[in-house]
């Protein structure tokens, strides 16, 4: 051996070569392209919140700024008072940046 020969784990199997890291994402484009192509665009974005929870939200929100307990909502909605509290607090944060 003259120390130029290439070493078992310098060999690849037949077909894989070794990729650089830039075309990691031409090999994730070209997946993605194949599962998505065919699939349309949707005309409008997603929202996370389905109509029926918002007007729940809402409701649950107006209902405790008019002066309902946190806790008697939360029973009452069957989600936690935390919840709750974390709706009122977005509707809040929501009303602060409008201003």
């Amino acid at each position: 051996m003259t120390g130029s020969e290439p070493l078992a784990e310098d060999a690849h199997p037949e077909g894989y070569q070794p990729i650089s890291r830039d075309s990691l994402f031409r090999i994730v484009e070209r997946v993605l392209v194949a599962f998505y192509q065919d699939r349309p665009l949707p005309t409008k974005p997603a929202r996370s919140l389905i109509p029926e929870k918002q007007s729940r939200n809402l409701e649950i929100v107006q209902r405790f700024l008019a002066g309902e307990r946190a806790v008697d909502l939360a029973q009452e909605f069957g989600i936690s008072v935390r919840r709750v509290n974390r709706l009122v607090r977005r509707y809040e944060g929501r009303e602060q940046k409008k201003r």
